[in-house]
């Protein structure tokens, strides 16, 4: 990177735009020089602003770099372009600040305007790059290769920072050489070993929890009370000692295994003979119960049958009796059916003649309210025509008087509004004048906190040149060569940033005031509008009679007639409403007078009609009735239902006697079946016992079936336990010898990885703590103080070198690796570096600084910074030192390199050709270029 163009508006000590053409000097040596405090630091914290957004030096933000001497409408922007690489790029950024506005407000004043923080970059091809200011900082770090700090370590070798970069530790270093020699990877490495050595010590212990719960599940199986006890101690034995005895913790183990086995085997036999046994007495003691069980049930079936034959005798004794009885009232009432049947055709015909005459009647009835209805409509028709003839005239009315009160109610209205918004811009009015109070209380706090403090810091700052006045040199205000009463300075000394603090807190204060007083101008001016108005409208609404409470602004007064009136108008459109409707319906109701007129006569003529239509049915039902009467005389039962229940009863009773005896027929049958089929099942049953050897009774064969239950429990509960012995067993056998086979595999690969993150993270014990990131960045560290040393031996006429710690030296705490020390020619000793005097420290620093931007250039090809700013720092040296450190910044840089020294050293002056002067003035700082041919 090397500029070649720096253009600055109100920026710093600069109050209008100053432009600095770098390219003018060419290559090699120019002198920056002027007036203390003229601005020519400024230079570089430009430079550094416009790169990265914030200036050189620690104490100097972006916000505070707005210069004190620009107008207070002009902006503050740095616009830098630089090449890198052989390709041009401009950078242009400003800072956050405030500032007046361009334009006046309603008063004719500037208020004051935040301007937010902006950046463009415009890139070689001419076209701009879009982006917020964090992409833009991110594009110009890629372009440059270093971040902020690390170009004012490699560019600047500002006065007092030089030292910072000489004595920094090795921690620091280490820090500023990860992002400069991208050595980063290393240490990523190493954090890759250590995590996977974290890793492999997690997989051992979850590998140990493994085995040690697979072991805990081992069981020892119970056998002899000599052998499980010796079993048990041996299996104690192994599995405290299983990572180192695995072998043979996995033999004992198969062993445990296969005797569960052969118990397993034993007690199955057993079970199952005690199976075999209980089968057989079981099922002996099953044909004994079951020989009793048919002998009973034989006997209830032979007692069922005799039950069942004597109920079938008195079923047949009950059907005789009964059966001729039961057949004659069948007959009779067969005999009465056709009578039934006629006397339901005689109702079905009364019934049609009544429901005939019934309908006739209700016509009838309906017909004459009908006519009823036509007269009543008649009288209200006439009535209805009359009204709207009235309606006429009282519509004409009543619309005039609508129209009146909508007028004078529209009038209210407004000046309802008019009173309301004065009553509440008067209580706006309030408020603000209330803030307007505070607001210049407030300013006059502020004020007075400002000008204290404006006194105090003129007068630290008068102190501070008075603390430098030496009786003969001369005043750097007023030139006097005499201090005979210099100022004292204050014991509780201010900051400038204190003062400007202040400052901008008296200027917000004002321009709070000033808000302030504008809104209650504003409140005031609506106020007196709305008053003048209310003054109006009372006038037109009361005249001459301003008594009234609302003629007097009273709102509830206002309100009450309002509603009032709303009511008034409200009923007078309900009644126009009305009379429309009337009139409209004028025409309407003559021809309904006359469709009414017509209609009466007809159902007069039809209603004479339907009363003969009456009479002659009543005859004919009346005549039906009468018949019906007569036949009903002649029946015993009440209805053709009635007697058909009685008929399908007496069927019924004598289906129900023969069906019993039928039924109890069967069933005799059927027990003299079920007795022949027992008699069978009995004597095969007897056969098969005369066959069976066991002769013994019931409760014998009772107990011998108890007995071996308990057996067959015993020798069941004992097959399962050695069953589960033996299946955990093996599950632990097989389980065990993963586990083992992996852990062993585990050990090598921890050992293998615990020895390289050792070494990487320098923990080896004996040896300083040196970790792989270190080892790489100082074999960097000493190419820098070999290069550095070849300028310093020229520079010191070989008085001392620099030198990269030893390992031997090395301290065994904290990080190391890259420490500096002093070799000193003349004494032969080394010592720290912080030991060299100012001047020593000036040269070392510089010769480190040239040092490093060798080696970064030369070990990172995206780092190429043709450009380097010394600041101060020659005064220090004598004059041979200084001549020598000259020609080494001459020869450094080689007609390519752009080296700016800031300096006052009147020597220099004079033995530099190009010149860059800085001016202070009133109206800011001005530079120009002096260049000897």
């Amino acid at each position: 990177m090397k500029p070649k163009l720096l253009t600055m508006s109100a920026f710093g000590s600069y109050g209008g735009v100053t432009q600095i053409d770098f390219e003018r000097a060419g290559t090699g040596l120019f002198l920056i020089t002027g007036d203390t405090g003229a601005g020519k630091t400024t230079i570089f914290d430009a430079i550094s602003f416009a790169l990265y957004g914030a200036a050189s030096g620690a104490g100097r933000e972006g916000a505070m770099l707005r210069s004190q001497y620009a107008p207070e409408d002009a902006e503050t922007w740095v616009e830098l372009t630089f090449e890198d690489k052989g390709q041009d790029y401009t950078i242009r950024r400003s800072p956050a600040y405030t500032r007046l506005s361009k334009r006046k407000n309603k008063d004719g004043a500037y208020t004051a305007t935040s301007v937010a923080p902006k950046a463009s970059l415009l890139l070689p091809d001419g076209s701009e790059m879009s982006g917020r200011i964090r992409e833009i900082d991110e594009k110009i770090r890629a372009i440059v290769g270093v971040d902020r700090d690390q170009f004012s370590q490699i560019t600047m070798i500002a006065q007092g920072e030089y030292i910072r970069l000489l004595h920094a530790s090795s921690k620091e270093r280490k820090e500023i050489f990860s992002r400069i020699f991208h050595t980063g990877i290393y240490g990523r490495i190493q954090q890759k070993l250590r995590e996977a050595d974290r890793t492999l010590y997690g997989r051992l212990e979850d590998n140990k929890t493994r085995c040690e719960e697979v072991i805990r599940q081992v069981t020892v199986p119970r056998t002899e009370e000599a052998v499980a006890s010796e079993w048990e101690e041996r299996w104690q034995s192994l599995k405290e000692r299983y990572r180192t005895n695995g072998a043979e913790l996995l033999a004992f183990l198969h062993h445990l295994s296969e005797e569960s086995r052969r118990l397993e085997e034993e007690t199955g036999r057993l079970e199952e003979n005690a199976i075999q046994k209980l089968a057989a007495g079981q099922n002996h003691l099953e044909l004994v119960k079951k020989e009793k069980r048919v002998l009973e049930e034989k006997s209830r079936l032979e007692a069922f049958g005799r039950e069942m034959e004597a109920r079938r005798r008195e079923a047949a004794a009950a059907y005789e009796s009964r059966k001729p009885e039961l057949e004659d009232q069948i007959r009779r009432m067969q005999d009465a059916l056709p009578l039934y049947a006629e006397q339901e055709k005689k109702r079905q015909a009364y019934e049609t003649l009544e429901h005939q005459r019934t309908a006739l009647t209700q016509n009838l009835k309906k017909m004459q309210n009908q006519l009823e209805t036509c007269r009543t409509q008649e009288e209200i028709l006439r009535n209805q025509e009359r009204e709207a003839v009235e309606a006429r005239a009282a519509l004409a009315e009543c619309r005039g008087r609508r129209e009146q009160m909508e007028r004078r109610q529209a009038v209210l209205q407004e000046l309802g509004k008019c009173c309301e918004a004065e009553r509440t811009w008067r209580k706006s009015l309030e408020k603000r004048q209330e803030k307007f109070q505070a607001a210049a209380r407030a300013y006059q706090q502020s004020d007075q906190l400002y000008q204290d403090a404006s006194c105090r810091f003129l007068a630290m700052q008068a102190g501070l040149l008075a603390a430098e006045l030496q009786e003969g040199k001369p005043c750097p205000v007023c030139g006097s060569l005499e201090h005979p009463a210099p100022c004292r300075l204050e014991t509780e000394p201010i900051r400038e940033e204190q003062v400007e603090a202040l400052r901008a807190g008296r200027d917000d204060a004002d321009q709070k005031q000033r808000t302030a007083a504008e809104a209650c101008q504003e409140a005031q001016i609506s106020l007196e509008h709305e008053s003048r108005r209310r003054i109006e409208i009372q006038g037109k609404l009361y005249g001459q009679n301003q008594d009234s409470p609302a003629a007097q602004s009273d709102v509830d007064a206002l309100e009450k007639e309002l509603r009032q009136m709303a009511q008034e108008i409200r009923r007078c459109r309900q009644a126009e409403t009305t009379y429309t409707d009337r009139i409209a319906m004028e025409e309407t109701i003559r021809q309904k007078r006359e469709a009414n007129g017509a209609g009466q006569k007809k159902l007069e003529a039809a209603l004479e009609l339907k009363r003969s239509e009456v009479q002659q049915a009543a005859i004919e039902s009346q005549t039906r009735r009468n018949e019906l009467e007569e036949l009903s005389k002649r029946l015993e039962w009440k209805d053709s239902r009635t007697l058909q229940v009685e008929l399908e009863k007496r069927s019924r009773e004598l289906e129900t006697l023969a069906e019993a005896v039928t039924a109890a027929d069967k069933k005799a049958q059927e027990c003299r079946e079920k007795c022949r089929e027992l008699e069978g099942s009995l004597s095969s049953l007897r056969e098969h016992m005369e066959a069976d050897s066991e002769t013994d009774p019931e409760e014998k064969i009772q107990q011998a079936i108890r007995h071996w239950e308990e057996e067959k429990t015993r020798w069941s509960r004992l097959h399962r336990e050695h069953m589960s012995v033996r299946t955990r067993n093996e599950d632990a056998y097989a389980a065990l010898r993963v586990y083992l086979q992996e852990r062993e595999q585990l050990d090598r690969e921890k050992q293998q990885i615990s020895e390289l993150y050792q070494t990487a993270d320098g923990k080896l014990s004996g040896a300083a703590r040196i970790d792989f990131q270190t080892y790489v960045q100082r074999q960097y560290f000493r190419q820098m103080i070999q290069a550095a040393n070849r300028r310093l031996r020229r520079m010191t006429k070989g008085t001392f070198e620099l030198q990269c710690r030893g390992l031997a030296d090395l301290g065994k705490q904290g990080e190391v690796g890259l420490d500096l020390d002093v070799y000193s020619f003349v004494t032969d000793r080394v010592r720290d570096v912080k030991t060299l005097s100012g001047g020593e420290s000036f040269l070392a620093a510089l010769a480190m600084a040239l040092g490093m931007a060798d080696v970064i250039q030369n070990a990172a090809g995206s780092v190429k910074v043709d450009a380097m700013f010394i600041d101060e720092g020659f005064g220090s040296l004598d004059e041979e030192s200084r001549t020598r450190a000259v020609q080494v910044l001459q020869e450094l840089s080689g007609g390519r390199r752009l080296i700016g020294i800031i300096s006052h050293v009147t020597e220099l002056k004079e033995e530099m050709g190009h010149k860059l002067v800085v001016k202070k003035g009133n109206g800011g700082s001005q530079v120009h270029w002096e260049i000897e041919d």
